[in-house]
């Protein structure tokens, strides 16, 4: 049955053929066009992509063209600069130079004086393409670059290894104590990569880990590498010269306050990293006779008060033997504290407190003559207490309460004062410790006549100081009791 009877058809099922039918040819029609649509795109493309490559194969041309003519052009500049070394080369009769080498030549041309000009154009040249120039003579012998660069190179690393040397050396005059408190591994760092810049960029470069290797050494990324070359710095400075030992020696006498070992000290003073035990033993004692100077001087200078203590250590020898046992050192350590003036916001001056100030005690138990107003505050007292307590609480209640403003906190202004104080940071001396049991009464004496010797106390200096106060825990002041009524005991009427 065609097309034609279909549609002439009244009947459902020929209806529903005929519309299969059309819907049929509707889909062929589109394709046809897309289909004629594609081609025409594809035929567009392909002319497209033929003029393309026409314009690419002429620039291709173009630029072999190009290039060729610039080779002709260097291969007659070479030709020419050949024909230049062939004259200066030449015998002056055949119109040459009369250079016996190449050497020679340049050995003139870049010796000093000549012509002005000429001097200043080689000196322009050098500053802009001397590193171009280098690079091309380079290229013609590796072993060449490689004499030039170790000879040069030796020069730069020779003179920043003498700065390292000479900024890690300290001067006779400097005593452990200015070292100690000038030391500081951050100014140490920057001052090393200002006198030593080549080695500090090579030690960078050489640590700088590849690619390949870098995600299996991102956990030393942590580490700083700054410290690092520090350290380094420090190294090559002991082998230049032992004397050149100022980080060694600074971090002995830290491994020594840390309680390192002899035989820990040992093994890294052999390293490289810090000085000898024995050394760091007599820059101990440098450090104390030092210590005992500036004590004295204070002394000298300002009113003092003494704090002691005893110390009590029991040594556990794990193998006893003879020589070797279980033992128990008693000892007193001792501080000196300078007394500080509020008045004058200095150390208080020697006299300030006469020895006529301290009355003569005639009993062991000091009798106090007070009364209820020697303790109790005056009424103006009172009211500045209130007012100061008033105040506290104002500010704990703005400081706590939600919702307060800036402003009305600002407005509370600042706590309300009588004869304030200045603050100020109290000072102290360590005095050199004392092998001296101190709880008995022989050994306080001993313990107070050692603190004064160490700090250089006669009679006439203890006169013009004044009072002395001394302090310590209930068995040392008991023990200072007895002492004051020893008339016989040297100063025992001079302390407080």
């Amino acid at each position: 049955m065609t097309v034609r009877q279909l549609r002439g058809s009244q009947y459902t099922p020929d209806k529903r053929l005929v519309d299969n039918a059309n819907e049929l040819l509707s889909v062929k029609a589109v394709q046809a066009k897309e289909a004629q649509q594609q081609k025409v795109e594809n035929d567009r493309q392909m002319r497209a992509q033929e003029r393309e490559a026409t314009r690419l194969l002429r620039e291709k041309e173009a630029v072999q063209a190009s290039q060729e003519a610039a080779r002709e052009s260097e291969a007659s500049e070479t030709l020419k600069a050949h024909g230049v070394v062939k004259q200066i080369l030449g015998d002056p009769e055949d119109g040459g130079f009369g250079f016996g080498s190449l050497k020679q030549f340049f050995d003139a041309l870049w010796r000093p004086g000549g012509d002005r000009a000429t001097s200043s154009l080689l000196s322009k040249y050098v500053e802009k393409h001397g590193a171009d120039h280098a690079r091309n003579m380079f290229r013609r012998s590796n072993q060449a670059r490689d004499d030039y660069i170790s000879e040069e190179l030796a020069k730069i690393l020779q003179k920043e290894g003498r700065a390292i040397q000479a900024l890690l050396t300290r001067e006779w005059t400097t005593s452990v104590t200015d070292l100690l408190q000038q030391f500081s591994m951050e100014d140490l760092t920057v001052q090393l990569e200002q006198v030593a810049p080549t080695l500090w960029e090579t030690l960078g470069l050489v640590s700088t880990p590849d690619q390949s290797t870098r995600r299996q050494s991102s956990g030393d990324n942590r580490r700083d590498k700054s410290l690092v070359f520090t350290t380094i710095c420090a190294l090559v400075s002991v082998l230049r010269s032992q004397k050149a030992n100022n980080f060694q020696m600074v971090v002995g006498l830290f491994l020594l306050g840390s309680g390192a070992s002899k035989r820990e000290i040992s093994v890294l003073a052999h390293a490289g990293l810090s000085i000898s035990y024995a050394l760091i033993i007599d820059h101990v004692k440098k450090l104390s006779t030092e210590g005992l100077v500036t004590i004295q001087e204070v002394f000298r200078t300002s009113m003092v008060q003494i704090v002691w203590d005893n110390l009590n250590i029991a040594f556990r020898i794990a193998e006893q033997r003879m020589g070797s046992k279980n033992h128990f050192d008693s000892g007193t350590t001792a501080t000196m504290i300078p007394v500080f003036d509020p008045a004058t916001g200095k150390h208080a001056a020697h006299g300030t407190l006469p020895l006529e100030t301290n009355p003569s005690r005639e009993r062991t138990l000091p009798v106090l003559d007070w009364t209820a107003d020697d303790i109790l505050p005056s009424p103006q007292e009172a009211e500045q207490i209130s007012q100061t307590c008033l105040w506290q609480l104002k500010r704990i209640a703005l400081e706590h309460i939600p919702g307060v403003t800036d402003v009305l906190r600002e407005s509370l202004g600042e706590c309300p004062t009588v004869h304030q104080i200045p603050l100020h940071k109290t000072e102290q001396y360590p005095l050199p410790a004392m092998k001296l049991d101190e709880s008995s009464l022989d050994g306080t004496i001993e313990v107070y006549e050692t603190i004064l010797r160490n700090i250089g106390v006669n009679d006439e200096a203890l006169r013009k100081h004044g009072i002395m106060f001394d302090d310590g825990d209930l068995l040392t002041d008991s023990l200072k009791e007895k002492v004051y009524f020893q008339s016989a005991i040297k100063y025992s009427t001079d302390w407080c």
